[in-house]
């Protein structure tokens, strides 16, 4: 019958509000659906939390023209994001491919064009596995391939291992 076939096809699923919310760095939006009970773990089509697409910041296409102090507007709102998301008790250590802490770690889109954004300290407050080992790397390493000294610096001070080695 008809009805037999219909349930085989799998329709694409519309993005839950509170990711697309993180993905347009909408606090309102994301406040909103908070509020209305979203699942502030609820996995997108990639199998990523929306703590991880906010530390991950791939800004939208829009902020790849403005000029640096829009810029700086949109690094405050990833970091409210990001901290209204750990207050509504966003797992801190989620994994999709790496943890929140590596993604904020190694991105480097906001960081070339204005001041180096809070979210790796907020992780690290909020209990972060700064030993979390993902595709073969720990984040220490993929903090000092990124080039910023200043997320090596914290992440020394809150007690990461100057030593460990990377495993062939």
């Amino acid at each position: 019958s008809d009805s037999d076939s219909d349930s085989d096809i799998d329709l694409p699923q519309p993005l839950p509000a509170i990711h697309a919310a993180v993905r347009n760095l909408d606090v309102d939006a994301l406040r909103r659906a908070l509020a209305a009970g979203a699942n502030v773990d609820a996995l997108d089509e990639s199998g990523r939390t929306p703590l991880y697409v906010a530390c991950h910041a791939n800004p939208p296409r829009s902020m790849v023209t403005m000029e640096p102090p829009m810029w700086r507007e949109k690094v405050r709102e990833r970091e409210a994001i990001v901290a209204a998301l750990l207050r509504a008790g966003a797992n801190v250590d989620a994994r999709g491919d790496e943890t929140p802490l590596k993604a904020a770690v190694w991105d480097r889109t906001y960081g070339r064009r204005c001041p180096p954004s809070d979210v790796v300290s907020m992780l690290i407050a909020a209990g972060a596995d700064i030993e979390a080992t993902a595709n073969g790397f720990f984040v220490l390493y993929t903090a000092a391939q990124s080039g910023s000294a200043d997320t090596v610096s914290r992440l020394l001070a809150a007690g990461a291992d100057p030593h460990r080695r990377l495993r062939n």
